[in-house]
């Protein structure tokens, strides 16, 4: 399954998106968990916002940042989760 995803860039380095991002598994799970749980085969799916920002430290140096927030909307043999936020910083020197 692919990700997809609709881009606005605000201008001045700022920009959002609206992201979907699904998971599956093709295969059961191993180890002593997945053995108990039937092998975990499962899938989700998560939609939500991720905040982008980029420029030139000193109009040389390159900075990005960004912030997402992708909660899933749907899930079978998952973990069910609100709370996947995740932050990145990159600076290239």
């Amino acid at each position: 399954m692919a990700n997809t995803a609709g881009w606005e860039d605000s201008g001045h380095g700022l920009g959002w998106v609206w992201s979907r991002a699904p998971s599956s598994s093709s295969a059961d799970d191993t180890g002593p968990i997945a053995d108990q749980l039937n092998g975990f085969r499962g899938h989700d799916s998560a939609l939500g916002p991720i905040i982008t920002y980029g420029t030139k430290i000193g109009g040389k140096v390159p900075f990005s940042a960004s912030l997402r927030w992708m909660p899933t909307i749907a899930s079978k043999s998952r973990l069910n989760s609100t709370a996947s936020v995740m932050a990145t910083a990159t600076l290239a020197f």
